[in-house]
């Protein structure tokens, strides 16, 4: 490729560069809005079922519409493969699902840790789906059923060893639990966590 063939794909690049990140901010800004709208509901009314259904409505807007304008984009999808779901704060993480659970956590003001790596006594690391340090406590999302690939069942053995061996308090989602998954994740850490006054 020659160097003006370069500059111009490079000119096209940073155009579509400027766009995405255009979108990005304003869409991080309503989130922005809407978490301010969200602390104050908190600090001033308390929690009444009106007012956050309203909220929860107005968030599952955003993440239509986030999803819409941000994750087929082709810079993403290029940069990250696999990795295309874009979150509420910017993370970027493997499936629907994920940025759900994701979205649900830091919505609730829980501080997460996505595939943080952490190394192993004897060699190797490790890397769950999400960290909450705050809790010390894992958050496991299988994504698919037992016997539907044997890799995967492979590997979600070697995790049930690994946090079994640690004594770890762990949470584990399964595909099934995708069609109601703020409940569902809500009632699976209530074993940990306060979230009584949840969304």
């Amino acid at each position: 490729m020659g160097f003006f063939s370069c500059r111009k794909k490079l000119k096209s690049l940073k155009k579509d560069y400027d766009e995405l990140k255009k979108k990005y901010d304003e869409l991080l800004g309503w989130y922005r809005d809407l978490y301010d709208m969200y602390n104050n509901l908190k600090a001033d009314f308390g929690y009444s079922f009106t007012d956050m259904r309203s909220f929860r409505k107005a968030i599952e807007e955003y993440i239509r519409h986030n999803k819409h304008n941000i994750h087929n984009h082709n810079e993403i999808d290029d940069r990250y493969n696999s990795r295309r779901y874009v979150c509420l704060d910017g993370q970027v993480v493997r499936s629907k699902v994920e940025r759900e659970i994701y979205n649900y956590l830091i919505l609730n003001g829980v501080k997460v840790r996505y595939e943080a790596v952490f190394k192993l006594p004897r060699g190797g690391h490790f890397r769950p789906d999400f960290y909450l340090p705050e809790y010390k406590l894992y958050i496991e999302y299988y994504g698919k059923s037992p016997g539907e690939d044997p890799k995967y069942d492979e590997d979600r053995k070697f995790k049930k060893h690994f946090y079994t061996s640690l004594h770890a308090r762990v949470v584990e989602i399964e595909d099934s639990d995708s069609y109601d998954i703020y409940n569902v994740l809500k009632l699976k850490l209530s074993n940990y966590i306060d979230t009584s006054n949840w969304l």
